[in-house]
């Protein structure tokens, strides 16, 4: 029973991240055909590659781990 439950916890976890990068490609592509860069610009790989690159600003966290601790309610140590 235990393993059940933690298996639909975690289907569920990923479909909440997987929404939530939905919604950032949405708002990134949005912001890519605003600024006059559609065609030059792909909004997927510039997302991906930007949720999963260590940022400075972050202290060297990357922004997908900030989300995800965000998500689940705990801190960055």
């Amino acid at each position: 029973m235990q393993v059940e439950k933690f298996a639909m916890e975690a289907m569920h976890k990923r479909r909440d991240d997987q929404d939530e990068v939905a919604e950032l490609l949405i708002l990134v592509q949005s912001m890519i055909t605003a600024g006059g860069c559609a065609g030059r610009i792909e909004a997927e790989r510039w997302l991906m590659t930007w949720l999963d690159t260590p940022n400075s600003g972050f202290s060297g966290v990357t922004p997908r781990r900030l989300l995800e601790q965000a998500y689940n309610g705990s801190t960055i140590r």
